[in-house]
């Protein structure tokens, strides 16, 4: 059993909408951009509007989103998913600092800070913060 499960697990990961879209970038990139860029992701998930790929690390969700975006979106487009958005996912979240930095704001600004271990919150913030 456990031997058609991933049978039916590698023919569905083949026939997904990110393994179609990364045969037709392989043509339209030189061999080792593709082997560089485009290989170490994986399909992460497909709900219509948006396709996730799985990316190793942020410099490889910005490298792609930069420098690849308009190849991306030709291939999309050639697999009939015209308006299909590609969103690329790291392991760790979030993944943009400016975000990062206004969850944290946040979450120091939900803190309960004792006045008898930080008289001053205000600088307390602060010094975090910088």
């Amino acid at each position: 059993m456990n031997n058609i499960a991933n049978t039916k697990k590698n023919i569905a990961e083949s026939n997904n909408a990110w393994t179609q879209v990364l045969s037709r970038v392989e043509s339209k990139v030189n061999r080792h951009s593709f082997y560089t860029w485009f290989r170490p992701t994986s399909f992460s998930s497909d709900e219509g509007h948006s396709l996730r790929v799985r990316v190793p690390n942020n410099l490889f969700r910005n490298w792609l989103t930069k420098h690849y975006s308009g190849v991306i979106k030709e291939a999309v487009a050639e697999i009939n998913r015209p308006d299909t958005e590609v969103i690329f996912v790291t392991e760790t979240a979030p993944t943009d600092l400016s975000t990062l930095h206004e969850e944290f704001k946040e979450w120091v600004d939900e803190q309960e800070i004792s006045k008898n271990i930080v008289p001053d919150r205000k600088k307390f913030k602060e010094a975090l913060l910088k």
